[in-house]
């Protein structure tokens, strides 16, 4: 399957200490993580990404209102604008594969923090 090694290359990538430099600049005085988007492969790498690290993100944001409410992992899964009238200083990781609409849209919506 050749989509797999683009997604290896991104995971690599994405483990690489620049990445993480990068991160931790942009993301730098959060309080608390939010994953942006739910219910795809990539917010659930991200989600074991940060629990290996030791970080319980707070919420995931999802624009879909028919997950609104449940919960993936005991984490809740809440409309955008909520996650962020809930979460004024959390970090927003936007962790799915089209992540540039989604990353403008919780800009705009007033998110102080976004990284990809």
């Amino acid at each position: 399957m050749p989509h797999l090694k683009s997604i290896e290359k991104a995971i690599r990538t994405a483990c690489s200490p620049e990445l993480s430099k990068s991160f931790d600049k942009c993301a730098a005085g959060y309080d608390g993580i939010v994953i942006a988007g739910a219910s795809g492969w990539v917010s659930k790498h991200t989600l074991q990404g940060l629990e290996r690290a030791g970080i319980r993100p707070k919420a995931f944001a999802d624009n879909n209102p028919a997950l609104w409410g449940s919960k993936v992992q005991n984490i809740p899964v809440v409309d955008p604008k909520q996650a962020i009238a809930d979460y004024p200083d959390a970090a927003f990781v936007a962790a799915i594969f089209t992540h540039t609409p989604f990353r403008c849209q919780l800009t705009e919506l007033g998110a102080k923090r976004v990284v990809s």
